[in-house]
């Protein structure tokens, strides 16, 4: 990290301890709720649980809710956050029976609205401007999104694992895949053929717990599979020490690539409602890709059920209309190969921008400022 970096670091905490005294006060007497149990299963609030920006409360005693992807209320009179982390219609499951496919959500597109036009929804917080972008689709209502603030979500400070020593002559690429196909992984190793071909000496590690027998048979010696689930800590930081560069793609959504950030890593994104805010400091490549399953214009229309959107996934690769983007991802590994200047500067705007956007004090003090603004 930067001299000035640590100084910007610095400047935030000393100013977040200065607002400490307010937020003791705004936690004590105008108590906020925010369902801990219910969302927190997920990695990307685990800084946040552990290091609260208030006191907060249980809902009886509540005088603001922080909901996570919205939710009917037990005391509907009580003001609201709404927060959202997934797709702009996320917020819809809450309001009825879960549903299951992209058609319920989109029919339901009228009901959230009543409920963001709702007095006691307050503010509508959106985790990026790409998030906020599909959601000005769906709901162009100026009073809506008069109420919208976007607040990046923090993430574990693990840039000290990701420093390690940089190798000029050798890459190595980290890839962590939940699922085979919604990661794009067949894409991936696609692409991979072409960057050894170009530097043998790069290595891939994969993670993926799912990857097919056939496939895992005729990886190169240049792959190395990790088929851990989940990755227990200690493994999972060794990898990100060892990775250049990682690679946060999928078919779908998702947030991990703030994971990657989080070390200090260079990442490269594909096509997704995030995905340019997530390499918005130059310390990535975005991926163009023909389709993603929050595509406006398709999502809950073209294709109506998970189904079809796997069908159409199947159906462009069948034409080759993802191979622009297993040739642009080729290229961008292989040019962090041959250009290790790129590679550090990379990095290190990596470190920067975890600092700027997803150290929990940045979120704490957005959320201070935004608790006493409306209580």
């Amino acid at each position: 990290m930067s001299i000035s970096q640590i100084r910007r670091t610095n400047k935030l905490s000393r100013r977040l301890s200065l607002l400490s005294e307010a937020i003791t006060r705004v936690g004590a007497s105008r108590p906020v709720f925010f369902p801990y149990k219910s969302t927190l299963s997920h990695p990307a609030f685990s800084e946040l649980k552990e290091h609260p920006p208030i006191r907060y409360c249980n809902r009886r005693k509540a005088r603001l809710l922080h909901l996570v992807e919205g939710g009917t209320s037990s005391n509907p009179d009580v003001p609201q956050i709404i927060e959202i982390i997934d797709h702009a219609l996320s917020v819809n499951a809450s309001l009825m029976s879960f549903p299951r496919e992209p058609v319920e959500y989109v029919k339901r597109v009228e009901l959230a609205k009543d409920y963001y036009l709702s007095e006691n929804v307050r503010r509508i917080l959106l985790i990026s401007n790409g998030q906020l972008e599909k959601f000005r689709w769906y709901f162009p209502h100026d009073e809506i999104l008069r109420k919208c603030q976007i607040v990046p979500l923090s993430w574990h400070d693990n840039t000290t694992i990701g420093r390690g020593t940089l190798h000029p002559r050798e890459l190595t690429v980290l890839c962590i895949a939940s699922n085979f196909v919604t990661k794009g992984v067949a894409i991936i190793l696609k692409a991979w053929e072409s960057v050894v071909q170009r530097c043998p000496e790069a290595k891939l590690i994969l993670v993926s717990h799912d990857i097919p027998h056939s496939t895992e048979q005729d990886l190169s010696h240049s792959v190395e599979v990790v088929k851990e689930i989940p990755l227990k800590p200690d493994t999972k930081r060794a990898l990100y020490a060892r990775a250049s560069v990682v690679i946060a793609f999928t078919l779908t959504d998702g947030v991990t690539a703030i994971e990657a950030t989080s070390y200090g890593k260079p990442i490269v994104v594909s096509r997704t409602q995030h995905s340019k805010d997530f390499v918005d400091n130059q310390n990535g490549v975005e991926i163009p890709l023909p389709l993603n399953v929050y595509d406006v214009e398709h999502y809950g229309a073209t294709w109506r059920t998970k189904r079809q959107y796997e069908e159409a996934v199947a159906h462009y690769l069948a034409l080759g209309k993802f191979d622009s983007s297993i040739e642009a991802l080729a290229d961008a590994l292989v040019e962090y190969q041959r250009n290790p200047t790129l590679l550090e500067r990379h990095r290190q705007n990596a470190v920067e921008k975890y600092y700027r956007d997803h150290v929990v004090t940045r979120r704490n003090h957005d959320l201070v400022r935004l608790y006493e603004e409306l209580l």
